[in-house]
C-alpha cells in the first residue's frame, strides 16, 4: 500500500520515520534514549531496565531500536555493560507493557529504574509495579517517553517531543513539494526535551 501511494506521484511526507522515496520529520530518537538514561544515571542509577516497543515490522520503522542505541550508549559512558536480561519487551501499548512488567517482576533482583520507550509503556509499568506492591519511585524509579497527555497527571517524568511542530513541519514539506516538486528530498530532525516530574528518584547520595 506504501508503495502504490509513492507511485502516485503526490507529495508525501512521512512523521517518525523516514523513507528514501518521500520527504520526512522525525525526532532524534537516539539523543531521546540518550537522555533519557543520562538522567537516571546523574541521579545515581547504575542497574536501569529498558521497556522496549515492538520491533519487527514494516516500513523500516526503527523508533525502538533507536532509543535503546541511545540508552546503551548512556549506560556505557559511566561505565554500565548493558545487561539483555533487564530489557523487558511490550507493543507500544498499556496491555501489553502491564503484562510484560508483571512477568519481569516476578524475578528476585530487580533494578532500581526503568526507561520505558512511550509513556503509554510507562503507564502499563506503572500499573503492574504498584499491583505488586511496590512504590514508584521509591522502590523503582520510572521514566517515559512522549510527554503524553496523561503524564503530567500522574507526575511522570519523560521526554517530550514537539508533536505538533512536526505536523507542522510535515505540512511545511508537502506544501514546498507541491510549489517545487523537482526540489530535493528532506529527512528533517527535530530535537526533544526532558520533562521531570515526580517519577525519578535520586539515590546518588545512598
Amino acid at each position: 500500500e506504501f508503495k502504490s501511494l509513492l507511485s502516485l506521484g503526490i507529495p508525501i511526507t512521512t512523521i517518525g520515520f523516514s523513507h528514501e522515496g518521500c520527504t520526512s520529520v522525525a525526532i532524534d530518537d537516539v539523543e531521546g534514549g540518550r537522555v533519557a538514561t543520562k538522567h537516571l544515571t546523574d541521579l545515581g542509577h547504575r542497574e536501569i531496565a529498558v521497556l522496549s516497543g515492538q520491533r519487527e515490522t514494516a516500513y523500516n520503522f526503527d523508533v525502538s531500536d533507536n532509543r535503546n542505541r541511545g540508552y546503551i550508549e548512556a549506560l556505557n559512558h559511566v561505565g554500565v555493560e548493558w545487561n539483555p536480561d533487564y530489557e523487558v519487551r511490550g507493543d507500544f501499548n498499556i496491555y501489553t507493557a502491564e503484562i510484560a512488567m508483571e512477568a519481569f517482576l516476578r524475578r528476585k533482583k530487580l533494578p532500581t529504574a526503568i526507561f520505558c520507550h512511550s509513556d503509554e509503556m510507562a503507564f502499563g509499568a506503572l500499573k503492574a509495579i504498584r499491583k505488586k506492591g511496590l512504590r514508584v519511585p521509591e522502590d523503582m524509579s520510572v521514566i517515559g517517553f512522549d510527554d503524553h497527555e496523561f503524564a503530567a497527571v500522574i507526575g511522570l517524568t519523560t521526554v517530550s517531543q514537539p508533536v505538533q511542530f512536526l505536523g507542522q513541519l510535515a505540512a511545511s514539506q508537502i506544501m514546498a513539494k507541491i510549489e517545487k516538486p523537482e526540489s530535493a528530498i528532506a529527512q528533517m530532525k527535530v530535537p526533544t526535551s526532558l520533562v521531570i516530574r515526580e517519577s525519578v528518584l535520586d539515590i546518588s547520595q545512598q
